[in-house]
């Protein structure tokens, strides 16, 4: 699976859910990874779900993912507490 895809996918869905905030790419390295495709989406959903939770409207959200040797980073960077 092409977790950057998956960024994609988040980031698309994210106007439904928490319209009141920013929402970022940030490093988007192309990266495949052996994983289940729903779960890993799932995964994202709630990141960015905890994120919007404890930010502040207007606050910005950030997803990013890049390589990290043989490991993939991905982070969620919010301006909340």
């Amino acid at each position: 699976m092409r977790l950057a895809a998956s960024l994609a996918t988040v980031l698309h869905q994210t106007p439904c859910i928490g319209s009141r905030h920013t929402f970022l790419l940030g490093d988007d390295d192309a990266i495949t990874i052996d994983g289940d495709r729903y779960q890993l989406q799932q995964l994202l959903l709630n990141l960015v779900d905890n994120a919007i939770k404890y930010t502040p409207p207007d606050g910005t959200i950030i997803l990013s993912l890049r390589a990290a040797g043989d490991d993939a980073l991905l982070e969620v960077k919010d301006t909340g507490i």
